[in-house]
């Protein structure tokens, strides 16, 4: 069964920041979607990439790399696209 960009948004919205893969798969999921024509939906229509959920984001961070979210084990969402998965550690370039 394929799910609306409405679910996959509100599950985005709702994600507990266990498992920052989750947020990432969710994201992938809502860019595949298509509209009743066929045409890919616009993402940023459905959510705001600069207010995703996450945990606290260290201040030392540089969120301009750009790191979108972060979860609870120090995992964090990051790259143009929100396609790639680093520790805190590598973002800091340790």
């Amino acid at each position: 069964m394929t799910r609306t960009p409405e679910q996959i948004t509100a599950e985005i919205k709702s994600w507990n920041t266990k498992h920052v893969s989750v947020l990432r798969d969710l994201i992938s999921e809502l860019n595949r979607c298509r509209d009743d024509l066929g045409n890919a939906i616009d993402p940023q229509a459905f959510i705001d990439m600069s207010a995703l959920p996450t945990a606290d984001i260290p201040g030392d961070i540089d969120t301009s790399y750009p790191v979108w979210a972060v979860d609870r084990n120090g995992y964090a969402l990051v790259g143009d696209d929100a396609t790639d998965i680093e520790t805190l550690d590598e973002v800091r370039g340790e």
